[in-house]
């Protein structure tokens, strides 16, 4: 079977135009080869040359990460110091509730999404190795209260997710064994209550960016009732920019048209032109987000063969820092891609012959796994189709 899954071939099964998360080009690196040390240093100029601002929660892990001599024995430390690199931004909203302002709504009445450029750097340098690093979410904010390390996830995966949903599923894992008994939406009716308005907004603006970037997030985990919560934020008490963002998150748990969605908002009671500031920063600032991620996509993909930082899959390049035994038990690396994989998942014990087109046909399959493409194998009988998968 293994030596016949030469034959074997893939194809993707969507005919449509593809969006930009599913066509997005990404270099064919070994994600293992990386150099750490380069890499890493690579990551703190792209931060001076973008003129990116170090969030004061990632300052400390910056320094710990560039100034730590790093050797084979250090790199798993490291890696989970640059998985708290990710989170850093999600701890501290400020960013977030400052641009849902009530404070001159009439004067602004479009707004960009400025806030994630952090953290959208950190996981475009490292994006090869993105889900290894998201699945050390649990250990990189080990010293996080639960809420706070709930919120940075949930802040992280809606900002990388449109340019690698392949950290969708990992970041849904992590919200059902690590979530608290409260749903984001829960949690900033709490914070309206106490009328801390700032982590209010904050909080709700964070949990309808992930339920529009992840929509699986309204079905899972179960225990999560984002409905009743966002019904709460609904009333009168609450700040009138909660209220706007809280019919936008029942409208998408309830998969509601642009035009179901407009009939809710009018519940909600707020001016036109908060309405219209609301609803801009939600969907042309994914759309500002995801154009920026790729240009800086297209930028680094070639800085990063070119400096030397990865590798090419064909280069036999040596592992220096990372190999398979130092993957977390929920990930594997597939024809060169990092892919979330149950805990304990079967691995090729030998018995499966990796002739080079297996081999290019695992890297397709993986890669189009990876971006939540649906795939087709086509094959004859005994081609290996089902030792393939």
């Amino acid at each position: 079977m293994g030596a016949s899954a030469d034959t074997a071939t893939t194809t993707s099964g969507r005919t449509e135009q593809r969006s930009f998360e599913q066509s997005i080009a990404i270099t064919d690196v070994d994600p293992l080869s990386i150099d750490l040390p380069r890499t890493i240093a690579y990551l703190v100029s792209q931060l001076a040359h973008e003129n990116i601002a170090v969030p004061a929660a990632a300052t400390t892990l910056l320094a710990k990460v560039t100034q730590a001599p790093a050797t084979n024995e250090t790199s798993d430390g490291l890696l989970t110091d640059i998985s708290g690199l990710l989170l850093a931004e999600g701890t501290t909203l400020d960013a977030v509730a400052g641009q849902l302002s009530e404070d001159d709504v009439e004067g602004r009445p479009h707004t960009t999404w400025t806030d994630g450029a952090f953290t959208l750097l950190v996981g475009s340098v490292f994006r090869p190795i993105l889900v290894e690093l998201a699945s050390r979410w649990t250990s990189a904010s080990s010293h996080m209260s639960s809420a706070t390390a709930h919120t940075a996830v949930a802040y992280a995966s809606a900002i990388l997710a449109g340019t690698a949903p392949q950290i969708s599923s990992i970041a849904m894992a992590y919200f059902e064994q690590h979530a608290p008994a409260q749903c984001l939406a829960q949690m900033a009716a709490d914070a309206a209550a106490k009328q801390e308005n700032a982590q209010a907004v904050a909080l709700a603006a964070v949990g309808v960016r992930l339920l529009r970037r992840m929509p699986e997030c309204a079905k899972q985990p179960a225990a999560w009732d984002w409905a009743s919560a966002w019904t709460q934020l609904l009333t009168p008490g609450s700040p009138p920019v909660v209220r706007m963002l809280a019919t936008e998150g029942l409208a998408a748990v309830r998969g509601l048209t642009d035009a179901g969605s407009a009939q809710l908002a009018d519940t909600a009671d707020v001016s036109d032109a908060l309405r219209v500031r609301v609803r801009t920063w939600l969907r042309l600032g994914a759309q500002q987000l995801d154009e920026q991620a790729q240009r800086r996509m297209v930028r680094l993909g070639g800085d990063v063969v070119a400096q030397g930082l990865w590798r090419a899959l064909d280069a036999g390049a040596e592992h220096r820092w990372l190999d398979e035994r130092r993957l977390s038990s929920n990930v594997a690396s597939v024809g060169g891609v990092l892919l979330h994989a149950q805990t304990g998942a079967a691995r090729n014990d030998g018995s499966f012959v990796v002739t080079p087109t297996v081999a290019q046909s695992a890297h397709a399959l993986a890669l189009a796994t990876s971006r939540r493409e649906p795939v087709l194998l086509v094959g004859a009988a005994g081609a290996g189709k089902t030792a393939l998968v």
